[in-house]
């Protein structure tokens, strides 16, 4: 039982919460609230005037029973605080602590109302349940507890204890109200004791006590108990509770007639499913079974790993070639078409069979056999004639679901084709999505314009798979139809099951449309496809930097290089170049994977490297040429030089022309020292590149040296011949030329004298001729 503490009301009510320090929080008063609110806020949307804070020291409690009791006689039932209110009371509150704080006087006074309010309401009335009743008699538990007779005026107990709150009836006995429309757990009646029920209440002014048959007990302050009605007056306002009892019977009468509904379409659908009629379930059943086992398992696009398919070996594996598997596809699905066309003619044979409509007259034999009298025998007769009436009926039932029958299977096959293509794509896919793949192979290599491209490129890889699948598609569109088979044409009309035109009929390519999955399928293999060869042309990029090596082979002309005169440093630097190249060929990758692409680049190797080398053999055998000929030459110059220095000269003319020869062999021995050291230069550079000099050459080549030696010698004797001759052919010709001289002289005297006749048998040049004089420089 909670104990009220007037102080502690007062306090909470007029704005002294936080004035008093010993004062309980709100909360705690209203433990079962989310949201406390000041009772002096109570009342402001009722329509009634706004209460202040009391200090009157009447208490909380008073002045909620006195809100009660005004919104009870103003009609009212139930009362909210708006929050607009709430903001008003506390502006109000602040202004009273304000004036509270500043008179000191009405501080005072206020406590000693207090202390007299808590002296006066310490003692508080007995509760219902801890009073003596053992051995006393209703009428005497009723005197003691001062119980008022029913009557009228206690039909609002709340507002009789907010007027009354000392008066001489401390408490009321009070039973829940039921049978009414609408029950209400605070809908309570006041009753006198003999009346109460097994489980009743009792109201005081300081709350209600729920008792128990059991004997336990609950009390409820009143200012909770007031405002949890409150609250629960509001909540069965809301349409939610309001129309339960409409809305739960509409709901109850709906579910009643969509269950009738459903079971008479269970009862409907019994009669006409093939699965529950034992003689079609049994082909049913069996028409299914070969399309998951048969059907199911046939393999459409069978590729493996690794293959390594070219355009050629692809296309004759799945495509329009002579071994291709889509022959094996069309041969081995049409043959199941034509399985079914056997099950489905077995089914009509069974169903049209004359024998199931005859009666299974055991029954009505045995009847007939007995004594029985005429009306018996006619009552049989018709029984009879009812029985095969009814048996005729379901056998021409069944025939006309024949049709029906004939669609259905005709629409699984579909389905399970389109299921099979979809499946099978979907594997082809995800044999092209695998790591490594290598499904198709490419080879790589440079097109004219030294551009890197692949063969065969993305778009014939697309246009061959896209070509393959779409082929695969309509050829299986095109297998033999259940639909179209003659024999089955009167029983589709017969169930007006025929297809009017083509476009009435599904079609597989019209259902393949339809699914979406079957696109995308199509749209990832596309996608895996490019993104193999995106993949591939970045690993290519490091073919690029051979591009020169192809351009340079496309423009290789030994007869141009020679025609250029190469020197010995272009050799050098091109043989060095054309040996980087080759060292660089030669670590060329031959092949790689790249997703679903087996990247062959055993083409451009083989294309890009006999390029460098054949330009290295080319020079080489320019460079031994001109070796050799540069040998050659020095040698004969060597041996003509030798033999020409050799011969000792017998007159002036001969040792003017060993003079002629000599000088400029003699000026020609530092070029002929640079012409060996080239030729040195031609052969080691031609051994550094391992090249196979001819023996001919290599002994031409020993000899260079030997004859060189031989042709200093040669020069030595030479000039030592010139100066053994010089002095005596020094002589000679100076008196020659003091000879030639006075001729001059002669002829110059003539010339003057006019003497000198010319005949043209006899002229001057002869003489002239005669007279040549040379001279020689020693």
């Amino acid at each position: 039982m909670n104990t009220y503490d007037p102080e502690e009301d007062f306090h909470r009510t007029s704005g002294l919460h936080e004035f008093k320090n010993s004062s309980k929080r709100l909360s705690e008063s209203f433990t079962h609230t989310s949201r406390p609110r000041p009772v002096a806020a109570w009342g402001t949307s009722t329509g009634f005037e706004s209460l202040k804070p009391d200090h009157d020291s009447e208490g909380a409690l008073l002045a909620i029973q006195r809100r009660y009791i005004r919104a009870h006689e103003a009609g009212r039932s139930a009362f909210i605080v708006p929050d607009s209110t709430l903001d008003e009371i506390t502006l109000t509150q602040s202004k009273a602590e304000e004036e509270l704080y500043k008179t000191s006087n009405i501080l005072l006074d206020i406590s000693t109302e207090i202390k007299r309010i808590a002296e006066t309401s310490t003692t508080r009335p007995p509760s219902p349940q801890r009073t003596t009743t053992r051995g006393k008699s209703p009428e005497q538990i009723r005197a003691d507890s001062k119980e008022p007779p029913p009557s009228s005026q206690y039909d609002d107990p709340v507002s009789f204890f907010a007027k009354n709150k000392n008066g001489p009836i401390k408490f009321v006995y009070l039973n829940q109200v039921k049978n009414v429309p609408n029950p209400n757990p605070y809908n309570l009646q006041v009753v006198p004791y003999s009346e109460i029920d097994k489980h009743y209440y009792t109201m005081s002014a300081n709350g209600i006590t729920y008792i128990r048959s059991d004997g336990h007990s609950e009390f409820t302050p009143m200012p909770i108990w007031v405002r949890e009605a409150e609250v629960f007056h509001i909540i069965t306002r809301l349409d939610v509770f309001r129309l339960y009892r409409y809305w739960k019977s509409f709901r109850k009468w709906r579910k009643y007639i969509t269950q009738r509904r459903l079971k008479a379409n269970k009862t409907r659908l019994e009669q006409s499913l093939f699965v529950v009629k034992p003689i079609f379930s049994k082909y049913l059943l069996q028409l299914l079974k070969m399309l998951e086992a048969d059907l199911g398992k046939k393999e459409l696009l069978p590729i493996k790993p690794h293959a390594n398919y070219s355009v050629v070996e692809f296309n004759n594996h799945l495509g329009n070639g002579p071994t291709s598997h889509r022959r094996v596809v069309k041969d081995s699905i049409s043959e199941f078409v034509f399985s079914v066309f056997e099950l489905i003619d077995h089914l009509i044979q069974e169903v049209c069979d004359p024998e199931r409509m005859k009666l299974p007259a055991e029954e009505f034999q045995a009847k007939a056999r007995r004594k029985v009298s005429l009306r018996q025998l006619m009552l049989i007769e018709k029984q009879k004639a009812l029985e095969q009436m009814r048996i005729t009926e379901l056998v021409n039932k069944e025939i006309e679901l024949l049709g029906n029958f004939i669609r259905t299977a005709d629409y699984m096959l579909i389905e399970n084709l389109v299921k099979l293509i979809i499946n099978d794509f979907s594997a082809f896919l995800r044999t092209l999505q695998g790591e490594k793949a290598t499904v198709f192979a490419t080879q790589v290599t440079f097109d004219s314009s030294a551009r890197i491209v692949f063969n065969p490129d993305v778009d014939t890889v697309k246009s061959l798979v896209q070509d393959v699948l779409k082929e695969m598609v309509q050829q299986l569109n095109n297998i033999p139809r259940i639909l179209n088979h003659g024999p089955f044409d009167k029983y589709l009309v017969q169930s007006n099951q025929k297809p009017q035109s083509s476009a009435d009929a599904a079609t597989l390519q019209r259902s393949l449309n339809e699914v979406t999955e079957f696109t995308k399928v199509q749209h990832d293999i596309i996608e895996v496809i490019e993104s193999s060869f995106k993949s591939a042309a970045k690993y290519a990029t490091q073919f690029a930097e051979h591009k020169s090596v192809f351009q340079f082979g496309q423009s290789w002309n030994l007869q141009a290089y020679k025609d250029s005169n190469p020197t010995y440093d272009t050799f050098r630097a091109d043989l060095s170049r054309f040996t980087g190249w080759s060292t660089a060929l030669e670590r060329i990758q031959t092949s790689s994977t790249r997703g679903l692409l087996y990247i062959d680049s055993k083409a451009l190797k083989a294309m890009l490297v006999p390029i460098p080398a054949k330009a290295i053999e080319d020079l080489k055998a320019l460079l031994i040429a001109m070796a050799f000929d540069k040998t050659t030459l020095l040698l004969e110059f060597f041996r003509t030089s030798i033999s020409a220095l050799g011969a000792e000269p017998s007159s002036l003319e001969e040792f003017v022309k060993f003079l002629d020869m000599y000088n400029p062999t003699q000026q020609k021995t530092s070029q002929c020292m640079d012409d060996i050291n080239l030729v040195e230069e031609m052969y080691e550079l031609l051994e550094e590149h391992q090249a196979q000099v001819p023996p001919e050459h290599s002994q031409q080549h020993m000899l260079t040296s030997t004859v060189f030696n031989r042709f200093k010698e040669s020069l030595s004797i030479g000039q030592a011949t010139i100066n053994k001759l010089k002095p005596g052919y020094v002589k000679v010709l100076e008196a020659s030329i003091s000879a030639a001289s006075k001729t001059f002289e002669s002829l110059n005297t003539l010339l003057q004298a006019d003497a000198i006749s010319c005949s043209p048998s006899y002229d001057f040049c002869e003489i002239g001729s005669n007279c040549e004089i040379r001279v020689v420089t020693v």
